[in-house]
């Protein structure tokens, strides 16, 4: 999905209203572009055939604040929608919404992969584990044994959490996230922090002697490895075939990298603050601190030679992803700024988290970032992306809403239904031609789509939108979208 302006991308089938009448565009083979007030030609589709959505363009020309749909979908363009929706809808770290946690535990680490978003506690009852495939809804998990759960990771079909307690059983795995085996642990360090890359996990921790680095092939036997120095290594990553750490200890070393994850070596960080956290993406390594002045943040290209950069704040960031083009860190401190982003690392901007928790890990997945926090109450997780969409099996119904913040479309409130012809109050008649005739008074600033194939075989369903301004809004409404093609 990508924003642009004038009418120079629009497919041939598109919805487009101006802030005083309803123009439709004709749907026509070649993509040119034609208006009319009167109606709008439809494609159709065979119910055998697949509809997917493809090539959307959503084009603002003017200010507004929110729109919300109401709309009426064919049965067969149903998943491609949910599809198209959750594409429009993420995230883009700017705007958060607190979602209920399963507990109030003390959340530390949370991953994403094979579907399902995972979080782990160092605190809780039979419930230090909650998993959710949205991150919207969530669901208590038991963990193999109620050891303090400090970082999780998901790589080869496994997700692995490692723990600062217990005895040589600091380690546990899952295939589902649901059910956890325990695993034996070589030495009974503090393991803070967990992550694959290149066929291997990693882990690395805060305590011991020269063995603060444990090494599995398949998550399940785990050998030791000397780490560089016994620093308190707090995160690691894998990036561009290279292992990275980092160690909240102030000191000028406090970065260590390794090409297999078993040879290591002390690299020289871009201040001596405490380097909580480190990621990796878009070809950048990046960590953030607890400690310093303005200089919160650093970063390397090859993860060895590592530059300060300006951090948005002097928070404590303790949570540190990258996603959808997007570096995103999270902090336990700070008043309605807990949350920075940056689309290259280097330059950050604050955002108002959802609510002032502890936040102290995040991750990005299936078109949203999720955040997990060790304070709160029924509140210890926040979202930014897309909202959550109910199916409906009677009718076919989607509901959401739609949103605009920071010139991106944020979407829900989509009410979706079986159009055998026409749409209600708006089309009431529909030729053998395809052409949908208006039959009574257009009432709303907005108009509506008609849309199909393009093989125009047959008279089968119409797929139309009606789209209705906000009371908010008014007349300020300029709106090109959604283009479907």
């Amino acid at each position: 999905v990508k924003i642009t302006q004038g009418t120079e991308a629009l497919p041939s089938l598109a919805f487009i209203a101006d802030s005083d009448t309803g123009i439709y565009q004709n749907a026509s083979a070649d993509n040119s572009i034609a208006f009319s007030t009167a109606g709008v030609r439809a494609g159709f589709f065979d119910d055998s055939q697949d509809f997917y959505v493809t090539n959307q363009v959503f084009v603002k020309d003017a200010a507004y604040d929110a729109i919300e749909w109401d709309g009426n979908f064919s049965v067969p363009t149903k998943n491609a929608l949910v599809d198209f929706l959750s594409d429009v809808a993420g995230g883009d770290g700017s705007s958060w919404t607190s979602r209920t946690s399963t507990a109030d535990n003390s959340w530390r680490s949370i991953t994403y992969g094979n579907g399902l978003f995972v979080a782990v506690s160092f605190t809780g009852s039979g419930d230090r584990v909650t998993t959710s495939p949205d991150g919207i809804n969530w669901t208590s998990r038991t963990p193999a044994t109620e050891n303090d759960w400090r970082g999780v990771t998901y790589g080869n079909g496994l997700f692995v959490a490692v723990a600062d307690s217990g005895t040589g059983d600091r380690v546990m795995t899952s295939p589902d996230g649901i059910n956890w085996t325990i695993r034996t642990s070589p030495a009974d360090n503090d393991w803070l922090s967990v992550t694959y890359g290149s066929g291997l996990f990693v882990a690395i921790s805060s305590t011991g002697s020269s063995d603060r680095v444990m090494t599995s092939p398949d998550g399940i036997n785990w050998t030791i490895r000397t780490s560089a120095e016994d620093l308190s290594w707090r995160s690691v990553t894998y990036g561009n075939g290279l292992f990275v750490a980092t160690a909240s200890t102030v000191s000028s070393t406090s970065v260590m990298t390794s090409p297999d994850g078993i040879n290591w070596t002390s690299r020289t960080s871009a201040a001596t603050n405490g380097w909580f956290v480190v990621t990796y993406g878009s070809g950048l390594f990046v960590a953030t601190s607890n400690t310093g002045t303005g200089n919160r943040v650093m970063t390397s290209p090859d993860g060895i030679t590592w530059t300060s950069r300006t951090s948005a704040a002097d928070n404590k960031w303790i949570g540190l992803t990258y996603g959808n083009g997007l570096f995103v860190a999270v902090a336990t401190d700070g008043s309605s700024n807990r949350v920075m982003t940056s689309p290259d690392g280097l330059i950050w901007t604050i955002r108002t988290s959802a609510v002032d928790n502890g936040w102290v890990g995040v991750t990005y997945g299936n078109g949203m970032f999720v955040a997990v926090s060790n304070t709160g109450t029924g509140d210890r997780i926040m979202t930014s992306g897309k909202t959550e969409f109910n199916e409906v099996s009677t009718d076919n119904i989607l509901q959401g809403n739609l949103e605009v913040r920071n010139d991106l479309l944020v979407i829900g409130d989509v009410k979706s239904s079986r159009v055998e012809a026409g749409i209600g109050v708006f089309y009431t008649s529909l030729s053998v031609d395809g052409d949908i005739t208006q039959t009574s008074a257009f009432t709303s600033s907005l108009g509506s789509l008609a849309a199909g194939n393009t093989t125009g075989q047959g008279q089968k369903e119409a797929v139309a939108f009606e789209m209705l301004p906000k009371d908010s809004c008014g007349g300020a409404i300029d709106v090109h979208g959604p283009l479907l093609q």
